[in-house]
Protein backbone atom coordinates (compact mmCIF):
# COMPACT_ATOMS: atom_id res chain seq x y z
CA UNK A 1 0.00 0.00 0.00
CA UNK A 2 2.37 2.22 -1.19
CA UNK A 3 0.27 4.85 -2.79
CA UNK A 4 0.31 8.68 -1.63
CA UNK A 5 -2.28 11.19 -3.12
CA UNK A 6 -3.47 14.72 -2.10
CA UNK A 7 -5.37 15.39 -4.31
CA UNK A 8 -8.93 17.15 -5.59
CA UNK A 9 -11.23 16.37 -8.19
CA UNK A 10 -13.60 18.97 -9.85
CA UNK A 11 -16.84 16.89 -11.56
CA UNK A 12 -18.12 18.46 -15.19
CA UNK A 13 -21.52 18.14 -16.64
CA UNK A 14 -21.85 17.21 -19.75
CA UNK A 15 -22.90 20.74 -21.12
CA UNK A 16 -19.60 22.03 -19.50
CA UNK A 17 -16.13 22.32 -21.34
CA UNK A 18 -13.26 20.39 -19.23
CA UNK A 19 -10.92 23.55 -18.67
CA UNK A 20 -7.09 23.05 -20.20
CA UNK A 21 -4.26 22.51 -17.30
CA UNK A 22 -3.01 25.62 -17.79
CA UNK A 23 -6.20 27.40 -17.38
CA UNK A 24 -7.61 25.44 -14.09
CA UNK A 25 -3.93 26.65 -12.50
CA UNK A 26 -4.84 30.41 -13.37
CA UNK A 27 -7.97 29.89 -12.08
CA UNK A 28 -6.76 28.72 -8.63
CA UNK A 29 -3.54 30.73 -8.65
CA UNK A 30 -4.64 33.91 -10.52
CA UNK A 31 -1.84 35.86 -8.90
CA UNK A 32 0.77 33.36 -9.26
CA UNK A 33 3.00 32.57 -12.12
CA UNK A 34 3.79 28.89 -12.53
CA UNK A 35 5.73 27.26 -14.74
CA UNK A 36 4.53 24.04 -17.26
CA UNK A 37 7.44 21.44 -16.30
CA UNK A 38 6.15 18.61 -18.37
CA UNK A 39 4.01 15.20 -17.78
CA UNK A 40 4.12 12.56 -15.59
CA UNK A 41 1.03 10.29 -14.23
CA UNK A 42 -1.04 10.19 -11.24
CA UNK A 43 1.26 7.26 -9.94
CA UNK A 44 4.37 9.10 -9.52
CA UNK A 45 2.71 12.73 -9.21
CA UNK A 46 0.01 12.61 -6.78
CA UNK A 47 1.32 13.72 -4.04
CA UNK A 48 3.19 16.54 -5.62
CA UNK A 49 5.86 18.58 -3.64
CA UNK A 50 4.76 21.71 -1.91
CA UNK A 51 4.23 24.24 -3.86
CA UNK A 52 3.72 22.34 -7.13
CA UNK A 53 0.48 21.51 -8.75
CA UNK A 54 -0.11 18.84 -11.14
CA UNK A 55 -3.89 18.77 -13.14
CA UNK A 56 -5.48 15.87 -15.49
CA UNK A 57 -8.46 14.81 -16.60
CA UNK A 58 -10.60 11.80 -15.22
CA UNK A 59 -13.66 11.08 -17.13
CA UNK A 60 -15.54 14.73 -17.13
CA UNK A 61 -13.63 15.22 -14.07
CA UNK A 62 -10.01 17.69 -13.94
CA UNK A 63 -7.77 15.75 -10.85
CA UNK A 64 -5.72 18.67 -9.24
CA UNK A 65 -3.14 17.14 -7.14
CA UNK A 66 -1.86 19.54 -4.87
CA UNK A 67 -0.13 19.06 -1.26
CA UNK A 68 -2.75 21.40 0.19
CA UNK A 69 -4.69 18.82 -0.32
CA UNK A 70 -3.02 16.88 2.24
CA UNK A 71 -4.78 17.56 5.50
CA UNK A 72 -5.75 15.53 8.71
CA UNK A 73 -8.58 17.67 8.84
CA UNK A 74 -10.27 18.13 5.47
CA UNK A 75 -12.70 20.95 6.91
CA UNK A 76 -9.55 23.22 6.95
CA UNK A 77 -9.38 22.83 3.08
CA UNK A 78 -8.61 26.74 1.27
CA UNK A 79 -11.23 28.59 0.50
CA UNK A 80 -10.04 29.29 -3.03
CA UNK A 81 -10.67 25.54 -3.98
CA UNK A 82 -14.24 25.65 -3.11
CA UNK A 83 -14.96 28.86 -4.81
CA UNK A 84 -12.98 28.50 -7.91
CA UNK A 85 -15.71 28.29 -11.17
CA UNK A 86 -14.67 24.90 -11.73
CA UNK A 87 -17.40 22.90 -10.53
CA UNK A 88 -20.25 22.95 -8.08
CA UNK A 89 -19.05 19.54 -6.63
CA UNK A 90 -15.71 19.25 -5.20
CA UNK A 91 -13.79 15.82 -3.81
CA UNK A 92 -10.76 15.94 -1.91
CA UNK A 93 -8.95 12.36 -1.15
CA UNK A 94 -5.44 12.39 0.86
CA UNK A 95 -3.97 9.48 1.35
CA UNK A 96 -0.30 8.13 3.33
CA UNK A 97 1.12 5.19 3.59
CA UNK A 98 3.64 5.76 6.33
CA UNK A 99 0.89 6.89 8.31
CA UNK A 100 -2.04 4.41 7.52
CA UNK A 101 -4.12 7.88 7.47
CA UNK A 102 -6.94 8.62 4.95
CA UNK A 103 -9.08 11.61 4.62
CA UNK A 104 -12.21 12.62 2.71
CA UNK A 105 -14.11 15.79 2.28
CA UNK A 106 -17.27 16.25 -0.34
CA UNK A 107 -18.39 19.58 -0.89
CA UNK A 108 -21.29 20.98 -3.30
CA UNK A 109 -21.95 24.58 -4.23
CA UNK A 110 -19.59 25.12 -1.35
CA UNK A 111 -20.92 23.69 1.61
CA UNK A 112 -19.78 20.62 3.17
CA UNK A 113 -21.42 17.62 2.77
CA UNK A 114 -19.35 14.83 4.24
CA UNK A 115 -15.58 15.28 6.04
CA UNK A 116 -14.45 12.03 7.43
CA UNK A 117 -10.09 11.63 8.48
CA UNK A 118 -9.27 8.10 10.15
CA UNK A 119 -5.17 6.60 11.24
CA UNK A 120 -4.12 4.61 13.87
CA UNK A 121 -3.11 7.12 15.95
CA UNK A 122 -6.04 9.71 16.14
CA UNK A 123 -8.63 7.21 15.14
CA UNK A 124 -11.56 8.64 13.56
CA UNK A 125 -9.51 12.61 13.59
CA UNK A 126 -12.63 14.11 11.96
CA UNK A 127 -16.47 12.96 11.41
CA UNK A 128 -18.79 15.38 9.91
CA UNK A 129 -22.07 15.33 7.96
CA UNK A 130 -23.49 11.87 6.47
CA UNK A 131 -20.96 8.72 5.61
CA UNK A 132 -20.40 8.25 2.09
CA UNK A 133 -21.84 5.00 0.20
CA UNK A 134 -18.66 4.03 0.02
CA UNK A 135 -18.07 4.20 3.89
CA UNK A 136 -20.98 1.95 4.45
CA UNK A 137 -18.90 -1.61 4.95
CA UNK A 138 -15.98 -0.42 6.92
CA UNK A 139 -18.59 1.24 9.60
CA UNK A 140 -20.63 -2.32 9.52
CA UNK A 141 -17.94 -4.22 10.45
CA UNK A 142 -17.40 -5.76 6.69
CA UNK A 143 -13.35 -4.97 6.58
CA UNK A 144 -11.61 -6.36 9.57
CA UNK A 145 -8.34 -6.27 10.23
CA UNK A 146 -6.30 -7.76 13.05
CA UNK A 147 -7.42 -7.47 16.82
CA UNK A 148 -4.68 -5.50 18.07
CA UNK A 149 -5.02 -2.67 15.34
CA UNK A 150 -6.51 0.23 16.92
CA UNK A 151 -9.60 0.99 13.84
CA UNK A 152 -12.20 -1.90 12.84
CA UNK A 153 -10.70 -1.46 9.44
CA UNK A 154 -7.68 -0.56 7.62
CA UNK A 155 -7.66 3.07 6.76
CA UNK A 156 -6.24 2.62 3.66
CA UNK A 157 -8.66 0.00 2.45
CA UNK A 158 -11.15 3.06 2.86
CA UNK A 159 -9.14 4.84 0.75
CA UNK A 160 -9.27 2.54 -1.67
CA UNK A 161 -12.94 2.25 -1.78
CA UNK A 162 -13.15 6.29 -1.45
CA UNK A 163 -10.49 6.51 -5.46
CA UNK A 164 -12.44 3.73 -7.10
CA UNK A 165 -15.83 5.27 -6.46
CA UNK A 166 -14.87 9.05 -7.58
CA UNK A 167 -11.49 8.68 -9.80
CA UNK A 168 -12.62 5.51 -10.91
CA UNK A 169 -8.80 4.14 -10.32
CA UNK A 170 -7.68 1.02 -8.63
CA UNK A 171 -3.98 1.82 -6.60
CA UNK A 172 -4.37 -1.72 -4.83
CA UNK A 173 -5.88 -5.47 -5.58
CA UNK A 174 -7.45 -6.72 -8.49
CA UNK A 175 -8.83 -4.51 -10.82
CA UNK A 176 -12.47 -4.37 -11.79
CA UNK A 177 -14.64 -4.01 -14.75
CA UNK A 178 -14.61 0.19 -15.48
CA UNK A 179 -11.00 0.99 -13.58
CA UNK A 180 -7.78 2.05 -14.46
CA UNK A 181 -4.26 2.19 -12.64
CA UNK A 182 -3.20 5.49 -11.46
CA UNK A 183 -0.47 4.94 -13.78
CA UNK A 184 -3.18 5.42 -16.71
CA UNK A 185 -4.14 8.87 -15.61
CA UNK A 186 -1.59 11.83 -17.72
CA UNK A 187 -0.69 14.78 -15.58
CA UNK A 188 0.79 18.41 -16.41
CA UNK A 189 3.12 19.26 -13.85
CA UNK A 190 3.38 23.11 -12.77
CA UNK A 191 5.88 24.29 -10.49
CA UNK A 192 5.99 27.94 -9.58
CA UNK A 193 7.77 30.66 -11.11
CA UNK A 194 10.65 32.26 -9.14
CA UNK A 195 10.21 35.78 -10.87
Amino acid sequence: MGFNLAALLYTHDAESAVPSATDVVSILFPRSRYKNLGRGTLEQNGFPNRGDINVGTVGRGTVVATRDAMLFNPTKLHPRYLKVPLSRDVVLVAQQSVYDMFAFGHWTDGQLRRSISVNPVGKVWESIGDPEAFEAPFWAGECPVGSDYPLPFHPLDMAEAAVRTYLGIYAEGQPTQGLIGPDRIQLELFGRRSS
